[in-house]
């Protein structure tokens, strides 16, 4: 199912807007992502999403009022043992003044600790393998990476990219994406202050980069009132390196249906055959569930 590109969309005056910086930590002045989601719950006032830029005072600080009481609770306790195993640590390498007030990229080297959060926004549980991920996907989407913001997602060092979807794999009656698409990814690499904010392990973790080509499951309902942003765990987003081979998350590295794939148009082919495969396999089932409704 072939899918326009994607335009901008609504009254973007609406939406608070910045210019983001790509990882690379290269200004992208044409490159746009919100500074706040807010969910869709409406018991919910804080924000899902606070870009990096926003929660940085002028001061250079935590702008700890963005932040839920319990964020605020875990995200100090987080900072404390950063502290503390920084001063176990000598080979850490502290941060450079740019690095600090958000000029320049965070390293490896500078971070304590690698966050690793888990979100369980799935419905059901899900097989293992490239056919259980497509199975429990509510939308598989080839896209590329136009847009990268840093930030914190429920409290958590996180990404928000924003997708330009050129083909729809897979959608649902849930999940039938045609507007602006924002995509939360759990790495992250930015400093406020003396503090590095850091999630995703370096060996494991994919690294995004503006104009990639990237193929995406996605598990969950959207996140925010517009509909507009999406969560993809580590295991869900396989991606097109510089040299054209690609990145494969941990948790499908060893599956057998994707041995074969060793480019995107290879991984294309293998997913053609998987999503035909299983539309036949769910299909009596959603005919028994449409007929009891």
């Amino acid at each position: 199912m072939k899918r326009p590109r994607n335009r901008l969309v609504g009254n973007l005056a609406a939406i608070a807007l910045l210019t983001s910086t790509a990882l690379s930590g290269v200004l992208q002045p044409d490159v746009r992502v919100p500074e706040l989601f807010y969910s869709s719950l409406q018991e919910r006032p804080f924000p899902i999403w606070i870009s990096a830029e926003l929660a940085r005072t002028s001061d250079d600080r935590v702008d700890w009022k963005l932040f839920s009481p319990v964020e605020q609770d875990s995200l100090r306790r987080t900072l404390a043992v950063q502290d503390k195993v920084r001063s176990q640590e000598p080979g850490v390498k502290h941060l450079s003044p740019s690095q600090r007030s958000g000029q320049d990229q965070v390293h490896d080297e500078n971070c304590t600790i690698f966050q690793q959060p888990f979100y369980h926004f799935s419905e059901e549980a899900q097989e293992p393998g490239l056919t259980g991920l497509v199975k429990a996907s509510h939308g598989i989407f080839s896209a590329s990476i136009t847009g990268i913001s840093q930030g914190f997602f429920l409290g958590n060092p996180a990404s928000v990219l924003r997708i330009d979807i050129s083909e729809a794999w897979k959608t649902t009656a849930k999940l039938d994406p045609t507007g602006e698409i924002f995509l939360v990814i759990p790495f992250a690499r930015f400093a406020i202050d003396d503090k590095a904010f850091c999630t995703g392990t370096p060996e494991s973790s994919f690294r995004p980069q503006i104009g990639q080509r990237v193929t995406v499951f996605v598990t969950a309902l959207p996140l925010d009132k517009d509909s507009s942003l999406l969560y993809a765990d580590p295991n869900s987003i396989i991606a097109e390196q510089s040299d054209k081979t690609l990145f494969i998350p941990p948790g499908l590295k060893d599956d057998e249906e994707l041995f074969p794939a060793k480019t995107l148009g290879e991984l294309e082919e293998i997913l053609r055959r998987v999503t035909r495969r299983t539309d036949r396999l769910t299909e009596p089932s959603r005919r028994e569930r449409d007929s009891r409704q």
